[in-house]
C-alpha cells in the first residue's frame, strides 16, 4: 500500500458531521447603521480564545463588525490557506483548532443569516490547507493536507471535500505547498508548489484531473526586494481575469515586506508590480478584489499592527494605506 493510499484511509475515517451544537451567533441590533458608501465583504479573525467572522468596510472602516462568533477555536496562524469563501451561496469555510486540545475542525458558515451550517473534524493525522472554494451551489471544496507521520514528510496531498463532509484524496505531490486559487470563470484550479527543482503550478479541472504543469519565474524584479520562498496568497479577480498573487519580500537592506506580482500562465511567469511594493516590515496577509478596479489587501507588521492597503488593479498604482484595529487573517 503506498503512501497516497495511506493518507486516504487516514483522511476519509476521520471525518463526521456535527451539528450547530456549542457554536453561539453574535448578537446584533441591526444593520441599519452601515455606510451606504461603503463596500463591504467578509472577513475572519481570532479574537483571544473564539473565532471572530463579520463585515469588513473594504474602503474606508478602521474596524471589522462582528456577526458571528466560533467559541473556544483559533484559525492557526501556522497553516495554509485556511478559508475559503464561495461568492455564489455567500458561505464561508473556516479551518478552525480547539483552544485546549489543537484538534482541528472545518466550519462552514451561511454570511448572509450568520449560522453555522456544520462541523467536520479533521484527522488528527493530518494538517489541512489551502482550501478553495469551486464556486458551485453544492458548497465544494478544493484543499491540500500533509501528515504528521514521519513516514509522510515531504509529500502534499491533493483532496476532494464535498459538502456532505467527505474527503477525498486524488494523488500526492513531493514537494512543499506555496499556494492555490481557483479561476470561476475557466473552472480552473491552480496549485503552486516548490520542490528541488523551483517553482510549479499546476492546473486541473473541477474533478481534480490535471491538465497542465509548468516551472514559474518571478519577472519585473529589481536589487530592493525581491521574492523570497514564502507563501503565494493567491486571488482570482473576475473583473480583470487575471490572479494576482501576495508575495513575501527581501530587500538589499535586510529587511522584509511584501509585494504583489500577476500570474502570466502562457509565459510561466510571476510578473512583480514595482510600484506595489509595501513599505518596510510590513507583510501581505491576505488580499482581495472589487468591482470598482480596486484590490484591497490587509498589511501586517513585527509589532502586530495591522493596515488596510489598496490599489488600482487596471494601472497598477497604489491607492491608500490605513491603520486597521481589527488583525484580519482573511478577507472576501
Amino acid at each position: 500500500m503506498n503512501k497516497v493510499s495511506i493518507a486516504l484511509i487516514f483522511v476519509l475515517f476521520c471525518v463526521t458531521i456535527y451539528t450547530s451544537s456549542g457554536i453561539s451567533v453574535h448578537e446584533q441590533s441591526g444593520l441599519e447603521g452601515l455606510d451606504a458608501a461603503e463596500y463591504y465583504g467578509v472577513g475572519v479573525w481570532n479574537n483571544h480564545s473564539n473565532i471572530n467572522v463579520g463585515l469588513v468596510g473594504l474602503i474606508n472602516s478602521k474596524e471589522a463588525i462582528q456577526m458571528f462568533v466560533i467559541p473556544r477555536h483559533f484559525v492557526p496562524y501556522n497553516y495554509f490557506q485556511p478559508t475559503a469563501y464561495n461568492y455564489l451561496t455567500k458561505t464561508l469555510t473556516v479551518l478552525g483548532a480547539d483552544n485546549m486540545s489543537d484538534v482541528l475542525s472545518i466550519f462552514t458558515i451561511d454570511c448572509q443569516s450568520w449560522t453555522l451550517i456544520k462541523t467536520v473534524p479533521v484527522s488528527q493525522y493530518s494538517v489541512l490547507g489551502g482550501l478553495s472554494s469551486l464556486q458551485s451551489d453544492d458548497n465544494s471544496l478544493m484543499g491540500f493536507y500533509t501528515m504528521i507521520p514521519a513516514f509522510y514528510a515531504g509529500y502534499v496531498y491533493k483532496m476532494l471535500l464535498s459538502a456532505e463532509g467527505t474527503a477525498v484524496t486524488v494523488g500526492g505531490t513531493q514537494a512543499t505547498y506555496r499556494g492555490s486559487v481557483f479561476d470561476s470563470d475557466s473552472q480552473v484550479f491552480y496549485f503552486a508548489f516548490q520542490n528541488t527543482s523551483g517553482l510549479f503550478i499546476q492546473s486541473y479541472d473541477t474533478s481534480y484531473t490535471m491538465q497542465s504543469e509548468k516551472e514559474f519565474t518571478f519577472v519585473n524584479t529589481n536589487k530592493l526586494a525581491s521574492p523570497t520562498n514564502g507563501p503565494l496568497d493567491m486571488y482570482y479577480d473576475s473583473n480583470s481575469k487575471s490572479i494576482w498573487v501576495g508575495v513575501y519580500m527581501a530587500s538589499y537592506l535586510d529587511y522584509n515586506c511584501g509585494g504583489f506580482a500577476i500570474m502570466d500562465w502562457d509565459n510561466g511567469n510571476l510578473v512583480v508590480q514595482p510600484n506595489l511594493v509595501t513599505p518596510p516590515l510590513l507583510i501581505v496577509v491576505a488580499l482581495t478584489t472589487i468591482p470598482s478596479n480596486t484590490g484591497v489587501s490587509v498589511l501586517t507588521d513585527l509589532g502586530g499592527f495591522y493596515y488596510i492597503y489598496t490599489w488600482n488593479t487596471v494601472t497598477n498604482e497604489p491607492l491608500s494605506q490605513r491603520p486597521y484595529k481589527t488583525p484580519l487573517m482573511a478577507i472576501y
